[in-house]
């Protein structure tokens, strides 16, 4: 179940304040109970004591770390002054008797905004978890711990300052433990249009199908697409390798032409040395038949000039 934290707030407040004003040294114990019903949940919350132990009215000293364990105590920020003074620093070590917790009830808080900041811890020090931190002049509703041990600060810079914190150190038992239970709902709203609801999830549903469907064709157009594109690229790489075997068979035939050039230049070199060599000899025979000729043209005609002369002579003698 939950507790109303309006309610506890308030009940506590106004319980922390008769304990503060009474003269007595104890006041007996106040009861509080609440219990809120929803349509939901249903919440009953036990009874919470706060109870005062010895009181004091000497203000408690604002100076490193003090140690409380007096229940009604009141802490002052700046006993006998009007204000704190800048760059103040106290750390209050607030401890409860076995079994109670530490309650802190504010009576005065003057801060400066958001600069000079009175902490509470739930526990020992300032690791503790965190119960409230807080600047201003709004005065806090009272803090309840969990535990015996609360530790208090007061932090203030070097510029404005205020008329300070004080508050009253109150023990009480632990919180009530709460517990929820959820209770049947009372419905009273009309009963959900089913029909409409069907009509609503069918048009849902044949608006997905014909996405649906117009996704399919849409890949069904990419996968088309696809396959025309993949037959391009078979048949540029067919083309391709056509294209390869006409050149390794043009490079072939380009071999086999060099090869027969090389040979027809052989042979022709060989026929040209062939041709020099028959010139050669064409020229020496006939220079030897030159030669010959005009041997024999000169030894003829020497015959002939000596028949001549011997013909000569001959008449010569005849006459």
């Amino acid at each position: 179940m939950k507790q109303h934290p309006t309610f506890v707030n308030r009940v506590t407040l106004i319980t922390c304040k008769l304990i503060i004003d009474l003269p007595q040294p104890a006041v007996p114990a106040v009861t509080t109970s609440s219990s809120t019903t929803t349509t939901r949940t249903t919440t009953t919350t036990t009874t919470t004591t706060t109870t005062r132990t010895t009181a004091t009215t000497a203000a408690t000293v604002c100076s490193g770390t003090v140690m409380i364990s007096l229940g009604g105590t009141v802490v002052d920020t700046n006993p006998g002054q009007a204000t704190y003074n800048n760059g103040q620093s106290c750390n209050w070590l607030l401890t409860a008797p076995l079994g109670q917790t530490v309650v802190v009830a504010f009576s005065r808080f003057e801060t400066e905004l958001n600069n000079d900041f009175f902490s509470l811890y739930d526990g020992p020090t300032i690791s503790s978890r965190s119960l409230m931190r807080t600047s201003g002049t709004a005065a806090p509703t009272p803090v309840q711990g969990t535990g015996r041990y609360m530790m208090a600060t007061f932090r203030a810079n070097s510029l404005i300052v205020g008329a300070g914190v004080r508050f009253t150190v109150l023990f009480a038992p632990p919180a009530p433990t709460v517990i929820t239970t959820t209770a049947m709902p009372v419905t009273t709203t009309p009963a959900p249009d089913l029909l409409g609801m069907i009509y609503g999830l069918q048009s849902q549903a044949v608006a997905l199908q014909s996405s649906l469907t117009q996704s399919t064709t849409q890949i069904g157009g990419l996968q088309s697409s696809l396959v025309q594109s993949s037959t391009q690229i078979t048949g540029l790489q067919s083309s391709l390798t056509q294209s390869n075997s006409q050149i390794v068979e043009l490079q072939s035939s380009v071999a086999r032409g060099n090869t027969q050039i090389i040979r027809l230049q052989s042979s022709l070199a060989q026929e040209i040395s062939r041709a020099g060599k028959a010139e050669q000899t064409e020229t020496s025979r006939a220079v030897q038949v030159e030669t010959s000729l005009a041997t024999r043209a000169i030894q003829g005609e020497a015959s002939l000039s000596v028949r001549i002369n011997n013909e000569v002579s001959r008449a010569t003698k005849a006459e």
